[in-house]
Parts: structure tokens; sequence; C-alpha cells
């Protein structure tokens, strides 16, 4: 089947499928032809089943369960020229390469299969074993002469390389909280940010613990009207603000862009606006049903150990934590903010549902907190997929038998999309699986892929397990020590990367009676994995390394720490050209994907900190610091940042400014509980469009529930 695993080296782990063809390329020919008797009739019965002679699943299947038949070769041959056909470079050298190395008797041609393998190689910037494909094509009896060969020694000499940006096109998947893969945002208008910025439109909603029918909705201002934006800031959304600048968090909400859309998630729902032309007052769409935010079980029972021992030297990672749920929804579950779109359907990570017209949502959190002997698992309840069209119905996961007996399932990101298939991360009981849903017929499971456990102190609570898919090829880091690379069309793991996971130990259980430690780990904010050539870049929650491995072999190539001058990095701003940018509460920084990570300038804030997400654009990084922003070059100089321009902000709520989106024509900043359109600050003021004694009861209605709202919940000795 392909789902164990061995290692020769207990680093890198291969699917014991490879072993298995080795012992099998070694034997006599007596010995494979007696192999071949079964498995070549079983091979045509898989490409007579197909849908013609260029049927991906049946070749693939070809080539996973059947590569020594007599027929391997040919599949593999055939499905690595698709795959060159459809720019899947790394793919098509996959394949080849199975049948240049391991092939006992190819009856393919051989001159060809290395003449492509030349090719596949200039284009993943590896001019090298380009240039020795194409000795080997000689040797195999290429004709030097032929138009076919010259072609391609031409393109072999030019040496292209797919540099980051142009890598970076529209086939990768993983979502930086920007329009594509990388993070790059669109470039704003020239003159744009010359000057100050102000909050030209925002939508906000109260931060409370639970939303009823009324206060769900928020509220609109679709001008700048400072008066009445600072008196919409009520007692609970101004102690969430305090906590906020006090303890350094950064908001875990995002953005999606889809075609003139932006999608913005809310406290019990999201919205959906229109983003062409002058902002209007109220969303294009909302779905009909609200969810009930719940915190996960992991962090809930570390809360239960914090209170239990706080006056005891409890863990200072956990102090530092956002503690209330609406604080938690806000500024630090991320995995509970994720979404996705695929085809014109938005997915997001829900929680219970409930209709608009319940007077209140569900109460109660979803676990029962810490169980006696047992660590904290990060685990959830499911998700759900909502249409693009208002009208349409939401789609449930549909789990077969065998896992409808467990009660702590659930999904740890948003699906990624391939072809008709909804790949997802989900958490069952502590290990981690891949789902395929089959977003053509509600989400019904196609396949599940085991990948791994989760270590005995537990991972980071928080971190998405974000999927990338770059051709033919599936990524994922999980937060547990390991790197997968599996096919997205079967779920079988091509090779697992162990790495040594960084942080700390909190000895908060052993107050419980129990010897177990949890472990408090020291990475990044998410967990990402990000193909750039032959090179896949890893990012993950438990691991304090920009690290690189081949995307082939799993074979180490190069990292670089994220605490360069004692500063400390903890998440990915974006990738351009051949620089990775880098960003921290006091620092930004580039570092060079072609020089193996070698820092090109850091800059350190003396008079700030940044408690949002940076943007990068194609020409400077926007960086925001307390209440302005700040324009750096991306090149930097002389090993620190440029910085262009320093763009005070004017938002009117007294927040820092959050985390920072373009979408070419304005910049946009999700702080939280509130979404910003940043305009040019003319030094104008423009009248009301509300009734001033509304929005006046509406203030005292809003102070009035976040009073009965604090009254519920014990506060905290440091709050």
């Amino acid at each position: 089947s392909g789902d164990i695993l061995f290692t020769d080296d207990r680093e890198t782990y291969f699917a014991l499928t490879e072993k298995i063809e080795s012992i099998l390329a070694e034997l006599p020919p007596q010995g494979l032809n007696a192999y071949r008797i079964s498995a070549d009739a079983a091979a045509r019965e898989i490409l007579a089943q197909g849908k013609g002679e260029n049927d991906l699943d049946a070749l693939s299947q070809v080539v996973k369960n059947y590569f020594m038949s007599s027929l391997g070769d040919d599949a593999a041959y055939r499905l690595g020229c698709i795959y060159l056909d459809r720019f899947d470079f790394v793919g098509a050298v996959r394949l080849l390469n199975k049948i240049t190395d391991r092939y006992p008797d190819p009856s393919v041609p051989m001159d060809e299969v290395w003449l492509r393998i030349a090719i596949a190689y200039s284009y993943v910037g590896d001019p090298r074993s380009a240039r020795e494909a194409m000795q080997q094509a000689l040797a195999a009896g290429g004709d030097r002469q032929s138009r076919l060969f010259q072609s391609v020694q031409e393109l072999v000499e030019q040496s292209p390389q797919m540099n980051a940006d142009a890598a970076a096109a529209s086939t990768w998947i993983t979502r930086l909280g920007g329009v594509n893969r990388t993070g790059l945002m669109p470039a704003l208008a020239p003159g744009f940010d010359s000057g100050p910025l102000r909050a030209d439109w925002q939508f906000w909603f109260a931060p409370k613990e639970k939303y009823d029918r009324d206060d769900y909705q928020g509220d609109t201002f679709a001008r700048y009207q400072p008066d009445e934006i600072a008196n919409s800031v009520g007692k609970s959304e101004d102690k969430v603000i305090e906590r906020w600048r006090d303890a350094g968090w950064r908001p875990a909400g995002l953005m999606l862009f889809s075609d003139d859309k932006a999608i913005f998630r809310t406290g019990a729902d999201f919205t959906v606006w229109n983003r062409t032309g002058e902002l209007e007052a109220a969303p294009a769409w909302r779905p009909l049903w609200l969810n009930h935010f719940s915190v996960d079980a992991g962090f809930q029972s570390r809360r239960q150990m914090y209170d239990a021992y706080s006056r005891y030297g409890s863990s200072e990672t956990t102090r530092d934590s956002p503690l209330q749920p609406h604080e938690i929804q806000m500024f630090g579950d991320r995995i509970a903010q994720s979404m996705s779109l695929h085809r014109g359907v938005l997915y997001a990570v829900e929680g219970e549902k409930y209709n608009w017209s319940d007077a209140r949502a569900p109460r109660g959190d979803q676990q029962s907190g810490y169980s006696w002997g047992s660590v904290p698992r990060r685990t959830r309840l499911a998700g759900k997929a909502k249409s693009d069209d208002p009208e349409d119905a939401e789609s449930d996961l549909l789990l077969d038998e065998e896992m409808e007996s467990f009660d702590d399932i659930g999904f740890m990101a948003a699906p990624v999309g391939f072809g008709d298939l909804l790949l997802v991360p989900v958490n069952v009981s502590g290990s981690i699986w891949i789902f395929a849903l089959d977003s053509q017929n509600h989400g019904e499971l196609v396949w599940k892929s085991y990948l791994c456990d989760e270590p005995g102190g537990g991972s980071e609570p928080w971190s998405p397990i974000h999927l990338t898919i770059e051709g033919s090829t599936a990524y994922a880091s999980c937060g547990t020590g390991v790197v997968f690379s599996f096919d997205p069309m079967t779920g079988g793991i091509r090779f697992a990367r162990r790495y040594t996971r960084t942080g700390g130990s909190n000895d908060m259980m052993k107050r419980f009676g129990t010897q177990m430690e949890l472990f408090e780990p020291d990475g990044w904010q998410e967990d990402l994995v990000i193909p750039v050539g032959n090179t896949l870049i890893v990012m993950a929650s438990d691991y304090n390394v920009v690290w690189a491995i081949d995307r082939q072999t799993g074979e180490f190539l190069w990292q670089t720490d994220n605490r360069p001058f004692g500063r400390k990095f903890d998440y990915l701003i974006g990738i351009y050209d051949d620089y990775i940018y880098l960003g921290g509460t006091d620092t930004v920084a580039a570092i060079s994907i072609r020089a193996q990570g070698r820092w090109e300038w850091v800059h350190s804030f003396s008079d700030g900190k940044s408690l949002g997400r940076a943007m990068i654009t194609p020409d400077a990084m926007y960086v925001p610091l307390d209440s302005k922003i700040l324009k750096i070059a991306l090149k930097g100089k002389e090993g620190s940042g440029d910085i262009i321009n320093e763009i005070p902000v004017s938002l009117g709520t007294g927040a820092p400014v959050g985390n920072l989106y373009s979408d070419g024509r304005r910049i946009w900043v999700v702080g939280g509980n509130r979404l910003y359109a940043l305009g040019p600050d003319d030094g104008s003021i423009q009248p009301t469009n509300k009734d001033e004694d509304e929005q006046s009861d509406n203030n005292d209605q809003q102070d009035e529930d976040a009073g009965e709202d604090e009254d519920s919940e014990p506060e905290d000795d440091d709050d």
C-alpha cells in the first residue's frame, strides 16, 4: 500500500514500496519474470479500466503499485511526459529518474528519457544536472545532429532558471495571507502612500464570549467619522486593545480576495464585501447560519492548569497568551480563522452551528478540559464548506465508520483544492491524517492517509498545518518534528524527513501528580512548506530555523537560525524574487534563497512594536508599527532596511495597526474585531450619515452587554 516507511539513517524515511522495488530490480531474469506473471496482469487491468492511454489516475496506480511489471517503465515515461507538458518539472524528473535509476530492462527510448530529464533540470535551475543528462542521452544512442537534440542542447546552454518569483505562479496553494502562495500583494497606485492614511471605511463587531441574533451582525462606518468611531469603542474592546499592546499579540484573522470580493471573518460568521468602487455600508452577502467558537481542548487544559497554579511559577508562554475566549479567537487560534477558496467555493473551519434566529449561541466548550494522566491534545470540531452562492446550502464532512467513534476529531486547517479533491489535515485524538474529500459530492471521503502522532509533550495548539501542492506532489509540516512529501492523488507518502524539535519543558503537569511534562515549542507561528525550484523551504512551529531540503530525496541542503543578533522572527511575510522576507515583533529581514539562507539585511525597530503582519508588494515592504506604517525597500541598504517613508495612520479607535493587505486599490487592515480600508488623509472630516442618538444607544447597549460578559467570566490576577 505504500503506507509503511523505512529508513537507513533514521532521518529520511521512504515508502516500503521503494525498498521492494530495489529488491525486485536485483532479481535474476527468471525471478523477475515469475513476479511479472501476476504483476503484468494487474497492471493491464488497471490501464484497461482507465479513461484512455493518458489517464493520470491509472498511470499513477501502475507506477505506484506495479512499477517493476513489464508496463511500469512505459507508464512512468508517459506520465513523466504529461507532467513535463504541464510544467511540473520536479514531478517529471522524479518519474523519469525512476526509469534510469531503478528499472532493470527499460523498453522506452532511453535517449529521449534523458533529453526530457535535461529539459526538466534546466527549468528547476540545475544546469549541471541538465548537462550531465545530455551526456547520458548521447551515451544512450542519441543523435547529436537531430533537431530534437539540438533544440534541447540550446535550451540547456541558455540554462533558464525558475527563480522565486517566476516559480511562484498560480500553481502554488499555500496561502500566506495574500492572494497567492507567496504572500506578494498587488502594488498600490503611485502616490497612494505618499502622505498620512486614515480609515475611510471600517466594519466592526463587539468582542464577546457569545453572539445573539442582534449583536453578531456588527456595524459599518462608510466614511471617516472620528467622533462616532471613537464612541463605538466600548469597555470590552478597550480592554482587548490594552492587552493587545501589552502582550505584543498579532491578530489571528486574515483576508481573502476573490475577483471583486473581499472576505473577512466575524465573531460568528463571515462577511463578503464588494471591493471595487466606493465601499458600501452593507456586505454583498453573509451566510444564513452562525457558528460558535470553542477553545481547543489542548489550550483549554493548559488554561485549567494555569488557573490552578498561576501563583506558583506557571509557564510564561501561557501567561502571555490570550486567555479569554474572545481574545483567543481574535489573537490566538489561527486554525479557527482558516479559510480557503477553490473553484468559486469558500471553505472555513468552524465550530458548532446555530441559526441566526436562535436567541443565543450554544453554551459550553467543546471539550471537558484536562484529564488526569494524559497530555492535552489540540483536538477540534469539524468544519463546513460554504458556497460562494448565498443560495447554496452548506456541505458537511462525511466520515467513514472507522472515524465516527472518535469525539475529538477535527480539521487542522482549511482544505486545499487539487482537481475535484479537497485535501485537508485532520487531527484524530492526537494522530494527524490527510483526508481527501470529493468537492463535487458533498465532501464525501475519497481516501485518508495517516501521517504521524503528536509527540508525548504535545504541539503548538494554534498553528495551522498548511498543505502545499506543487504539480504532482503535496507537502506538509505538522509541527511534530517531521516533514512529509506525499501523492495528492492517492495519499501515498513519498518521503518523510525528521528534524530536532526546539523548545522548553513546562512542569505544570507534575503539580497534578504525574511525571509527564508539556513541551513548549519554540518556532514559527504557522507550519509552512514552500517549494522553490528543486528546493523545499520549511518553517515549522516547533523548530526555530528556516531550513531547506531537496524536494526529490529529502536530503538536507541548508538552514538559517531565526534568532540572529538576539532578535526573534516568528512569521513569514512573503517570498519575492530571490528573497524570503521574515517578520517579528521588533524586527524584519530578508534572506537569500540562492545564497542558501544568507542574511541580506536586518532592520530592528527602536521606537515601537509591530503588532500586525507586514506585507510585500513588488516595490516595497509595508510594516505596521504601532500607529504608523513603515515603507521599506525590498533590497535593503548596507545590511539594514532602507526606509522609504513613515506613514502615519488614523484608525480612530486607538488600536495598533494590525495585519496589512493590498488589493491594488487600497490598504486593508485586519485589527482583531475590526476591518479597516485605508485611504489618503486629506485633512477633511466627512459628515456622518448615521443617526447620532441611535449610535449612542447602540454604544450604551454594547457596554452593558460587555459588562455582563465580564461579570460572567472569572478575571485573571494579571488583569
